[in-house]
C-alpha cells in the first residue's frame, strides 16, 4: 500500500472514530434521567418511553434516503450536515420546553441515523479487508461514549439540572463537526479500488430488496436493537422499582453500557474463534436469553447484577455483529450502504416499538416481569435467526 493511500485510510479511520463518539451519547443519557425529566415536565410512562422511541423512528425515516443524498452531495458533506443538525437538536431538546424536548429529539435522531448508515459503507469502501475489526472499533467507541454519557449525566443533572445533564455532550459533537470539515471529501464507491477481496459462495446477483436475506438481516438488526433500547429506557426504572435510588440505578445502567463496549471489542476474537458466523450468532442470542431470564426471576441482587452484566455484554456483541453483516454480505461500499439503509430503516421501526410497548405494559400490569418475558422471547428469536443471518451468502 502506497503512502498516500495509507495516510488516506488513517484520516478516514480518525473520522470514523470521531463520528462514532456521537452516535449514541446524545440519546443514551436520557434513560438515566427519565424520572427527573418526567417529573419536571409531567410526562406519563408512555410519553417517557416515546422520548427513547423517537430517535429510533427518526433512524428508520432517514435511513432509506441516505444513499441517494450521499450520492448527490457526497458522503463527507452529508456527514458534516448531520453533525451540524445534531448540535442544533441537542440545544433545542434541552432549552425549548416540552415541545423542544420532542422536536430536538427528532432532529438528533435524524442526524444519528445518517451516521448509522454511512459508517458501515465507509468501512466497506476504505477497509474491505478489516470489516470485523473496524466495525468492532466504531461500535466500541459508541458504547464507551454511551457509558460515559450515562455515568456523567446524573451528577451533572443533580448539580445543574437535567437540561445540562443532556446538553453537556455539545463539545464532543462540535469537535467532530470541525474535524469533518477537513475530511468532507470522502465518498462511498460502487467499486473498491483499494484492496481486492475474494468473494464467498456468491449466488446469482438479484435485487437487494428481493433477496430474503436482506429482510432477515433487517429483522435481526431490529430485534437486537429493540432489546438494547428497551433496557436503555427502562433498566434504571426497573432497578428503582426494586428499591434502588436514582443514582444507584443510573450506575447499574452505566455498568450495562460499559459491558456493551467490552462485548463489541470481543466480537473479532469471538468470530475468529468460531468456524462460522452461524455459531457466533447462536451463541450470542442464547447468552442474551439466559441473562434476561435470570433478571426476570427476581433472584438475589448479586445474581441479578451478574445477569445485567451478561446482557450488557451481549448488547455490545450483537450490535457489532449486526453492523458487520452489512459489509460481510455485500460486494462493495454502495451495496453495503443500501443494505445498511434497508436494515436500519426496517430495524429501527421494529426497535421503536420496544420502549413504548414495555412502558404501557408496565402501566397496565404494575410489574416488570411480563416486559422482561417479552425481551427473553425476542432473544430466543434472535438465536433461531442465527442460521439464516450467519450464512456466507453475498447479496
Amino acid at each position: 500500500m502506497d503512502v498516500n493511500r495509507r495516510n488516506r485510510r488513517i484520516a478516514v479511520g480518525i473520522l470514523i472514530f470521531m463520528t462514532a463518539c456521537n452516535l449514541r451519547i446524545p440519546i443514551t443519557g436520557v434513560g438515566s434521567l427519565i424520572s427527573m425529566i418526567s417529573s419536571s415536565l409531567g410526562l406519563s410512562s408512555g410519553e417517557a418511553g416515546a422520548v427513547t422511541a423517537i430517535p429510533l423512528l427518526a433512524f428508520a425515516a432517514v435511513s432509506p434516503a441516505v444513499v441517494l443524498v450521499s450520492r448527490r452531495i457526497g458522503a463527507g458533506n452529508l456527514l458534516l450536515l448531520s453533525l451540524v443538525m445534531m448540535n442544533i437538536g441537542i440545544l433545542v431538546r434541552s432549552f425549548c420546553g416540552n415541545t423542544g424536548l420532542f422536536a430536538g429529539t427528532v432532529v438528533i435522531g435524524l442526524a444519528i441515523g445518517v451516521g448509522n448508515v454511512l459508517l458501515p459503507a465507509v468501512i466497506k469502501t476504505y477497509f474491505p479487508d478489516r470489516i470485523e475489526s473496524m466495525t468492532s472499533m466504531f461500535t466500541v467507541v459508541m458504547q464507551v461514549t454511551s457509558a460515559a454519557g450515562v455515568a456523567v449525566s446524573v451528577p451533572v443533572a443533580e448539580a445543574a439540572g437535567w437540561k445540562w445533564g443532556l446538553a453537556f455532550v455539545i463539545p464532543m459533537s462540535a469537535v467532530a463537526m470541525v474535524f469533518c470539515i477537513k475530511e468532507r471529501r470522502i465518498q462511498i464507491t460502487s467499486a473498491n479500488q483499494a484492496i481486492a477481496v475474494p468473494e464467498k459462495n456468491n449466488k446469482e446477483r438479484t435485487s437487494l430488496y428481493r433477496n430474503p436475506l436482506s429482510w432477515w438481516i433487517a429483522i435481526y438488526m431490529g430485534s437486537q436493537s429493540l432489546i438494547f433500547y428497551s433496557f436503555i429506557a427502562w433498566l434504571s426504572p426497573i432497578m428503582q422499582y426494586r428499591g434502588f435510588d436514582d443514582k444507584a440505578a443510573g450506575y447499574i445502567l452505566s455498568a450495562y453500557v460499559i459491558m456493551g463496549f467490552m462485548g463489541s471489542a470481543a466480537v473479532p476474537f469471538i468470530m475468529k474463534r468460531n468456524r462460522t458466523q452461524k455459531s457466533t450468532a447462536m451463541q450470542l442470542g442464547f447468552a442474551y436469553f439466559i441473562g434476561i431470564a435470570v433478571m426476570m426471576s427476581g433472584s438475589c441482587f448479586a445474581l441479578t447484577f451478574g445477569a445485567i452484566l451478561l446482557c450488557g455484554f451481549c448488547s455490545g456483541t450483537m450490535i457489532s455483529f449486526a453492523m458487520a453483516l452489512f459489509g460481510l454480505h455485500t460486494r462493495d461500499g454502495e451495496d453495503a450502504s443500501r443494505l445498511s439503509g434497508l436494515a436500519q430503516s426496517v430495524g429501527y421501526l421494529i426497535a421503536a416499538v420496544g420502549p413504548v410497548l414495555l412502558g404501557q405494559i408496565y402501566d397496565v400490569w404494575g410489574s416488570w416481569t411480563l416486559p422482561l418475558g417479552i425481551l427473553a422471547a425476542i432473544a430466543l428469536a434472535l438465536t433461531a435467526m442465527s442460521r439464516i443471518v450467519g450464512s456466507d451468502e453475498i447479496i
